[in-house]
């Protein structure tokens, strides 16, 4: 989950989409005019065509981790199910000890699951995040980048 995390980090696709969409303002001022070589908005289409498949291709990732992570939740609620049911049956038993190693171990595989609760909760909010990000990158491409270039073919002619 971590790994996804990081690699939906690095792919920086909202700052190139909004690069992207900078783009395809004209220049403000003067300065800008003179100065500023300003990119055509098709020249980010490549990059954005690759960080839409490679968002695709973390959001299945993302769903088969979320899976596994759930079933292990899951296995790990059980087992502490079951150290439950055992410390209370060597609760009355006269070794301290015992009951001690129990609730410790009790207690870390609790928390184990917290954690894997926590990260599906993480990983749903990445995977929402890549889908509108999927979502904007096909509206550029699908319809921003089209009328842009209907409107720059009919100002050339």
């Amino acid at each position: 989950i971590t790994e996804l995390v990081l690699k939906f980090t690095q792919m920086a696709v909202p700052a190139l989409l909004d690069a992207a969409l900078e783009s395809t303002k004209g220049p403000a001022g003067v300065f800008d005019k003179l100065f500023r070589r300003a990119a055509s908005p098709a020249q980010y289409k490549p990059a954005l065509v690759s960080s839409r498949a490679q968002l695709l291709q973390l959001i299945a990732d993302s769903d088969a981790a979320t899976r596994k992570l759930e079933e292990s939740a899951a296995n790990l609620g059980l087992h502490a199910a079951a150290l439950a049911v055992v410390s209370k049956l060597a609760g009355g038993a006269p070794d301290p000890t015992l009951s001690d190693a129990l609730m410790q171990r009790r207690t870390l595989i609790q928390q184990a699951v917290r954690q894997a609760e926590l990260s599906i909760l993480q990983m749903g909010q990445v995977r929402q995040q890549a889908a509108d990000l999927v979502a904007q990158v096909s509206s550029f491409l699908t319809v921003t980048l089209p009328a842009l270039e209907m409107a720059q073919a009919q100002k050339g002619n």
